[in-house]
């Protein structure tokens, strides 16, 4: 996605082109090449005769009018409604796909690169994280029934069968699809070539709602936006690409990309084989009186890095436990036990302490997957 504004680019489009030199196209490793730019009021498309012969069209016609050929479903002439998504999904539900988004965003004072890819292929899928060091991925069978997962990092892998990471069960990205068309209206602009398919392009560089949009935390300081989306006749979004500039900090971005790959059988991963064996098992149980909880890791393979633990009282859904940043050894046993505040504390021997308001939800994760998840009462 290249930005272009009349004969030349305005100062902060050349900034943000400058500093980044487009996000998708260092950092996006897809398949295909679309080459194409977004044009202003003040622009237009470019095609050599060739172009124009090979598409059907001549000299005489408007080959960036995007009524030359019938408007996807969900289209009208001048925006995409969000009932495209309707659409998108239907269509989608039925074919064997790759789908990938990577966003770039910034969080404190750093920017974070988070990749999730989904492969859907005759009711199975194979979901992957990958965010900061860490990668998690599901193999899920009837998108419902999780088969395995696993968590890595340069020095630990890790292995659960409890419930996945919400995202790794979203092939089709749909929240983050309607936070995007509902942040801008998308406008057509014509038809282009995508890997020798024609698709519709519309952009957006005048948002609506930027609260709505994902890859941010605060509209106030967005300076410059640009958002581009191709949708193919089925109604299907192949691609949907949003950068925008704020004050005083590097571009964000997004890219979501949708592509088909044919009717074929997809094979259970060799790591599912080896993985189950390995699955790694805790115990967890209240103990004296209700005053202390025990906390053990019986089988598998144990976090040898950070092992994070969250306790719930009641209703009240705040984090008061506490985390393992240097893992937990093999075959562990502690207790969380509150002594002498309104904290949690870690014991290597059972001490009773104040009561613990039941239910008592008790939570642990390593290496992005969810290791286990609890009520005790």
């Amino acid at each position: 996605m290249t930005v272009q504004d009349g004969d030349k680019p305005t100062s902060q489009t050349r900034r943000l082109l400058g500093r980044r030199s487009l996000l998708a196209v260092s950092t996006l490793g897809l398949t295909g090449c679309l080459q194409y730019s977004l044009p202003t009021d003040d622009s237009e498309s470019e095609a050599t005769p060739d172009d124009e012969e090979e598409n059907g069209n001549n000299s005489e016609e408007n080959d960036s009018d995007p009524t030359a050929l019938e408007l996807p479903p969900g289209v009208l002439e001048d925006k995409v409604q969000s009932g495209v998504l309707e659409h998108h999904d239907r269509e989608l539900s039925s074919t064997s796909f790759e789908s990938l988004l990577i966003s770039n965003r910034s969080s404190g004072d750093s920017m974070i690169e988070e990749t999730h890819s989904f492969r859907y292929d005759n009711g199975v899928f194979v979901g992957e994280r990958t965010r900061r060091d860490t990668t998690a991925t599901a193999y899920v069978e009837n998108e419902t029934s999780l088969v395995l997962q696993r968590g890595e990092t340069a020095d630990s892998t890790l292995y659960s069968d409890g419930p996945p990471v919400g995202d790794l069960l979203s092939p089709r990205f749909r929240n983050r699809l309607h936070g995007h068309l509902a942040a801008a209206t998308y406008r057509p602009v014509e038809w282009v070539d995508l890997d020798g398919e024609e698709v519709l392009r519309a952009t957006a560089s005048d948002p609506d709602d930027l609260d709505r949009l994902p890859i941010i935390r605060s509209a106030e300081d967005v300076n410059e936006y640009e958002g581009e989306v191709l949708i193919d006749s089925a109604g299907v979004i192949r691609r949907l690409e949003v950068v925008v500039e704020k004050a005083d900090a590097e571009p964000q971005s997004v890219k979501i990309a949708f592509d088909a790959i044919g009717n074929t059988t997809q094979s259970e991963p060799e790591w599912v084989k080896t993985g189950h064996d390995a699955v790694t098992h805790f115990e967890v149980s209240l103990v004296a009186d209700n005053t202390a909880i025990e906390l053990s890791h019986v089988s598998g393979h144990a976090p040898t890095e950070r092992l994070g633990v969250t306790v719930h009282e009641e209703d009240i859904g705040t984090n008061i436990g506490p985390n393992f940043s240097d893992g937990f050894e093999d075959g562990n046993t502690v207790y969380l036990a509150r002594t002498s505040d309104d904290s949690l504390e870690i014991h290597e021997t059972l001490v009773e302490g104040d009561p613990l308001e039941t239910p008592v939800g008790v939570r642990l994760h390593s290496t992005g997957v969810p290791l286990l998840d609890v009520t005790l009462s």
